[in-house]
């Protein structure tokens, strides 16, 4: 179920009673507002994929326009996207940096209650930097973050008037 999984993550309301919260083991089970995992780059999705065993090969390439498509419909035309409180690392921090590049018209982006440290702020802040999310007019990484939030992520959206 690797494109199920990936889909309803973009697509589906958290819960803390969610299926995939209860019975996956990948879950972290400290979340208390229910999980994703963030986004997959679709480059990152159809690698994922190719890994994978199919009846018909030409199938992978059907699955992967279907995720990309799924993606951009979601993700790529979202003007307010929340993922706030989801226990994120630095790790996941880096992932969702490469995806922010296809968010071309969030203007509200709330990534606050994360658990992000300087590499993951950092690795925000070169995505910011570089342009991506080109209508983001504000960042929210909560209280939490904001005492370790890096300088480079604070610079960058004030270059580009961000706010935070």
């Amino acid at each position: 179920p690797t494109f199920e999984r990936a889909v309803s993550g973009m697509i589906k309301r958290r819960s803390e009673s969610s299926w995939r919260r209860i019975v996956d083991p990948a879950v972290p089970r400290g979340v208390k507002q229910g999980y994703r995992a963030p986004p997959m780059h679709p480059r990152e999705f159809a690698g994922e994929l190719a890994r994978k065993v199919f009846v018909d090969g030409a199938d992978c390439d059907v699955v992967a326009r279907l995720y990309a498509d799924t993606f951009f419909g979601a993700l790529g035309e979202a003007t307010d996207l929340d993922f706030n409180d989801l226990d994120w690392s630095d790790a996941d921090a880096e992932a969702f940096a490469t995806v922010l590049p296809l968010l071309r018209r969030v203007e509200r982006l709330d990534l606050g209650g994360n658990d992000f440290g300087e590499r993951g702020y950092e690795a925000l802040g070169a995505a910011i930097r570089e342009g991506a999310a080109p209508a983001l007019r504000k960042l929210e990484f909560g209280f939490k973050s904001e005492r370790i939030a890096s300088a480079p992520l604070c610079e960058a959206c004030k270059a580009r008037g961000i706010g935070y």
